[in-house]
């Protein structure tokens, strides 16, 4: 489920929500550009991030975003993040959720 996918003169932005076959649930972002390069330096031009939720907690967060039987997960995270300017970060890394958080730049 794409999150966000757009792009204009500070760069591009892509961020995707998946569950995976054994149950976790993956969200990335790529961000490049001049906004990459303002937050982190001239040099930085690249952003990738991953929170990664077990599946013993994916539950968890479906609960906490109102899910009820047949909601489909990626999709009732894409509603919080339109709902919320794109802002997941308290979320997933709440102790409820506890996402693994990982990125990396170039």
């Amino acid at each position: 489920m794409v999150l966000r996918d757009t792009g204009n003169d500070r760069g591009t932005q892509f961020e995707a929500a998946q569950l995976e076959d054994d149950g976790t649930l993956r969200v990335t972002g790529h961000h490049t550009g001049p906004g990459v390069s303002e937050f982190f330096g001239d040099a930085i031009t690249s952003y990738d991030w991953a929170y990664v939720i077990a599946p013993d907690r994916v539950g968890t967060l479906f609960t906490l975003l109102g899910g009820h039987a047949g909601d489909d997960l990626p999709g009732l995270l894409a509603v919080y993040h339109d709902q919320h300017g794109g802002q997941i970060n308290d979320l997933l890394r709440s102790s409820q959720v506890a996402a693994a958080f990982s990125n990396w730049h170039s």
